[in-house]
């Protein structure tokens, strides 16, 4: 193994740490941004003062950018625990990135950039309820928490 190899495997821990925090704070500024938009901030928008545009594009940019940053450390970290597992078990750069994890980091990373790419604008609102529920349940047309009482009689207050 090369110099720089046994450098990059020494901090390998401890950057994967670092980039697990970092991925974790994206991915929940960008599910928490789309549960605010999709929760309150549209079915409240008409009871909102005239100030409440300049906060919406606000919400949105943040959303775009977690997202944007969510994919860009998701493709960071495979690109760090393909070099250690390259580095490790000497396999070809074509193996790693044909693991199981590298799969999920690259699908994981797509569905991020998609997002940040469908929020980018205003005039994306109407694509961006039905898309962000694509990207974030992974393609389900009924969510998942549905999903499991179809065909049953819904348990309301009055049954």
């Amino acid at each position: 193994m090369s110099p720089p190899l046994y450098l990059l495997l020494d901090i390998f821990g401890y950057l994967s740490v670092v980039l697990r925090g970092l991925i974790l704070i994206a991915q929940s500024f960008t599910l928490g941004g789309i549960a605010f938009q999709l929760l309150l901030w549209r079915p409240l928008q008409a009871q909102l003062s005239a100030g409440s545009v300049v906060i919406g594009k606000r919400c949105q940019r943040l959303l775009r950018l977690s997202a944007f940053g969510w994919g860009l450390l998701t493709i960071g970290a495979l690109a760090l625990n393909a070099a250690a597992l390259v580095g490790t078990l000497q396999v070809s750069w074509s193996e790693a990135a044909s693991a199981d994890f590298a799969r999920a980091d690259l699908v994981i990373a797509a569905c991020a950039l998609g997002v940040a790419f469908l929020t980018r604008d205003a005039s994306s609102k109407a694509r961006c309820s039905p898309a962000a529920r694509f990207w974030c349940c992974g393609g389900w047309t009924t969510p998942p928490w549905k999903a499991c009482c179809k065909g049953r009689k819904a348990i309301t207050a009055r049954n």
